[in-house]
């Protein structure tokens, strides 16, 4: 706080290097407007005409409320981005936090309007709500969003490349699904797309091993003996997704296993649900953004998820009614980002 004005002389430089990934810590100071204009960072930001995506998400991921204040001209960052003519990629960040108010002043712009038209209303749905599904490699993350799409057993023993989105719509509710490849070269990119917002989490855990190191699926799966190591992945993907958000999100948490409820993998399963539990509590003492969403009496959902057909629709109803809990007007939503890869292209050749 107290260092707008030097901020905004280096922002407003053009030889400084707007490709570096400047992060911010106080949301307080990003809402401290200029004595001059009434201007708060995000303005000066987006007012260079050299200014780079990173810094602007950056900013809108600790304070979104940045992008919806006007200064004494009353014009906001979206104003001046527009009116600056800025990439594609800035607007739409900036258009993805805002209000449907402000997306109808902008349908008719020569530039931006058919993008704005992309996120408005399609009278197909009233709400939109994302759910991720993380985990490590073969945890069975993909056989749970097959049983959401379809409702049935889909084997795909393929493993997931990246990620893979995919949307369904149920009782007016659009779903956006994200499945998260589980090995370590993919995970650079999953933070772009784990952002709180109209979200619930699944944390995928499984006590089998289905893929080697290599990737391979296995001819037969083989048992984990190491329960820390399932607890360490656990924390993994709960610091993974605490990282990527800014506001308060469920996570669901769901243990997977070739014969789960065969009686001699009872005590190994009881041990490891206890840790997992103990780890819920130290995060709950710790991480206020997160919230463990268990079953009945706290417990942890256990599922076969290719034999055990009454427990994977369990855990899909929890995760549908925190979908409905979750879920925000559409003007609110994210529909842009399945529409602007299609229309890209056509709006805004290279």
């Amino acid at each position: 706080s107290g260092y707008t004005e030097i901020v905004r002389l280096l922002i407003s430089q053009p030889n400084i290097d707007t490709s570096s990934d400047i992060k911010f810590k106080d949301a307080d100071m990003l809402l401290k407007r200029s004595n001059v204009n009434g201007n708060v960072l995000l303005h000066f930001v987006v007012s260079n005409k050299l200014c780079n995506i990173k810094i602007v998400q950056n900013i809108i991921q600790l304070c979104p409320a940045c992008v919806s204040v006007t200064n004494i001209i009353n014009k906001t960052p979206i104003d001046i981005a527009i009116d600056n003519g800025l990439t594609v990629e800035i607007v739409s960040s900036l258009l993805l936090n805002t209000t449907g108010f402000v997306l109808l002043k902008y349908i008719d712009h020569s530039k931006y309007g058919d993008v704005v038209k992309a996120m408005l209303p399609n009278g197909s749905f009233d709400y939109i709500a994302r759910v991720h599904i993380v985990g490590d490699g073969g945890a069975g993350k993909t056989t749970l969003r097959n049983w959401i799409e379809s409702g049935k057993l889909v084997m795909n023993p393929l493993r997931t490349i990246g990620a893979d989105i995919s949307s369904i719509t149920e009782d007016r509710i659009k779903w956006m699904i994200y499945d998260y490849g589980g090995q370590k070269e993919y995970h650079v990119n999953h933070s772009r797309f784990l952002r709180g917002n109209n979200s619930v989490y699944v944390v995928v855990l499984n006590l089998f091993q289905f893929i080697n190191c290599k990737g391979e699926v296995l001819e037969s799966p083989v048992a984990l003996t190491d329960i820390q190591l399932l607890i360490d992945n656990y924390c993994y993907w709960l610091k993974f997704i605490n990282s990527s958000i800014s506001s308060d999100v469920s996570v669901i948490t769901c243990l997977n296993g070739y014969q789960i409820n065969n009686p001699n993998n009872t005590d190994k399963i009881n041990r490891l649900i206890d840790k997992i539990k103990f780890t819920q509590s130290i995060w709950k003492k710790n991480e206020k953004h997160i919230r463990f969403v268990n079953g009945a009496n706290d417990e942890i959902f256990l599922a076969d998820m290719i034999k055990d057909e009454s427990s994977i629709k369990n855990i899909i109803s929890v995760i549908r009614n925190q979908a409905k809990d979750i879920g925000k007007e559409t003007y609110d939503n994210y529909q842009l980002i399945e529409n602007i890869i299609n229309e890209r292209k056509e709006l805004f050749p290279r």
